[in-house]
């Protein structure tokens, strides 16, 4: 990938990105969702509905060069409406 190209890729987190499993751990942990325990017993917190608090939150830390709009509505296109389900839907 060209410089140019990994630069457009890196306003966005997805898939693509080149920290895109740093988000995610981060998302997973105790900075985000914070997942405990394992299945069926797997616990975590998310305020459901369409709240990606930890999700901005974590960008805005983190990843500050990151397009934070363009980025959720990403997420919302691929069935990450909510923190939790960035996880589940998408990673």
């Amino acid at each position: 990938m060209s410089k140019h190209n990994r630069a457009r890729h890196d306003k966005l987190m997805t898939l693509e990105h080149s920290q895109w499993s740093r988000f995610i751990d981060l998302l997973r942990g105790k900075e985000g969702c914070d997942f405990q325990g394992e299945p069926p017993k797997t616990t975590w917190r998310c305020l459901g509905y369409e709240d990606k608090s930890l999700s901005k939150s974590i960008l805005l830390r983190f990843f500050p060069k990151v397009d934070i709009k363009s980025t959720m509505e990403y997420f919302e296109r691929s069935g990450g409406f909510c923190d939790c389900e960035v996880v589940f839907n998408i990673a």
